[in-house]
């Protein structure tokens, strides 16, 4: 017997494996270990923003914890970096007599 005869070849992860959140598809070729594509075939964790060192710019930004998990392969500014609120947009409101200061 060839092996034709008595085996068939375990699948591809193919480009839409569902990998689970914070994961992302390592490759659509990889060949799974089973007939059943399992996601410690096809994913690996997303980098957290310390292992990508993502800079965040130098102004109106500050860094988000270093154990943020990115949210795909690459890690971006909305994952790593949070904007510093201005008065405008941090929702505090005046009371008893103090007058709002303009927008920032």
């Amino acid at each position: 017997c060839a092996q034709s005869d008595c085996c068939t070849a375990n699948p591809t992860c193919g480009d839409a494996f569902p990998c689970p959140s914070g994961t992302h598809l390592v490759s659509s070729s990889t060949v799974c270990q089973t007939a059943a594509c399992q996601p410690s075939d096809c994913c690996a964790a997303n980098p957290t923003c310390q292992s990508s060192s993502y800079p965040c710019p130098s102004s109106g930004y500050t860094a988000n914890p270093e154990s943020t998990v990115c949210v795909t392969a690459t890690c971006q500014q909305t994952d790593c970096c949070s904007a510093i609120p201005t008065c405008g947009t941090s929702g505090l409101s005046c009371t008893g007599g103090d007058t709002p200061k303009p927008a920032s």
